[in-house]
């Protein structure tokens, strides 16, 4: 009769409380990991301009002010390093060995970041 019913709302009641509290927790679980990975994807590019920017250095010891352009000669040499070919995928990139010229020009950009100059 009666008592049964009370029991089986106070066994549904708990039930949908438990769901409800676990589904609050989970939600706040992957919202924090979500916004881990975004802060570990922007790591991962400003890690890897800075090696870029390190590899560019390394071809121009001599050069006192570092400088937006490349000369022929270092590019070629850039492009004939494996490191450079690694990097492709990272800019967006194809890691064939043909590069188009709009993969080339908007690579960089589809990488992302704020592409802040330092």
């Amino acid at each position: 009769g009666r008592p049964c019913m009370h029991i089986l709302f106070f066994v549904l009641f708990a039930g949908f409380a438990v769901f409800g509290i676990m589904n609050v927790s989970t939600a706040v679980f992957v919202e924090s990991a979500s916004q881990i990975s975004r802060v570990d994807q922007d790591l991962a590019i400003r890690d890897q301009i800075m090696q870029d920017n390190s590899n560019i250095n390394a071809v121009r010891p001599s050069s006192p002010v570092w400088t937006a352009t490349l000369t022929r000669a270092e590019l070629e040499v850039l492009l004939e390093s494996p490191e450079t070919f690694g990097q492709l995928p990272v800019l967006g990139l194809g890691s064939s060995e043909e590069v188009s010229t709009d993969e080339f020009v908007c690579g960089p950009h589809a990488a992302g970041g704020r592409g802040e100059g330092r």
